[in-house]
């Protein structure tokens, strides 16, 4: 899971901040790094990129999502269901649960909807592989 969490966390901390100015060139290298992962994990990173951008309407600072903090999210077809989800903002994680649809290539996400949850205690941190 360590090898797992390390190659996630470096995809999402070269693609998941978005740019301060997003161009045509970041959207088409975001598009070409997802074509390099197998589908599955493509479309894992797919909903948590839209996660973030769904939160981000709500709750301000959102800058990582991980779709398997509390526990592994479960796919079926083209379909992930994260109820162990967690998000960071301004230094803090909390808790929530999604479900999202994606096209056929894993490239887009068709439909999401999710549930947020409580903070998640600092003590927790750890057990979920969380980190500042």
């Amino acid at each position: 899971m360590f090898v797992k969490s390390l190659a996630y966390s470096a995809f999402l901390a070269a693609f998941l901040v978005p740019p301060l100015i997003p161009t045509a060139t970041s959207a088409s290298s975001l598009a070409r790094s997802l074509k390099r992962l197998e589908p599955a994990t493509r479309m894992l990173q797919v909903c948590d990129i839209e996660a973030s951008k769904q939160i981000s309407k709500k709750q301000k600072g959102v800058d990582r999502v991980v779709s398997e903090a509390a526990s592994a999210p479960k796919t079926s077809g083209n379909e992930v269901t994260a109820k162990g989800a967690a998000f960071r903002a301004k230094g803090h994680w909390y808790a929530f649960q999604y479900t999202c649809r994606v096209s056929s290539d894993h490239m887009k996400a068709l439909s999401f909807t999710y549930k947020l949850g409580k903070e998640i205690p600092r003590s927790k941190w750890d057990a979920y592989e969380l980190w500042q």
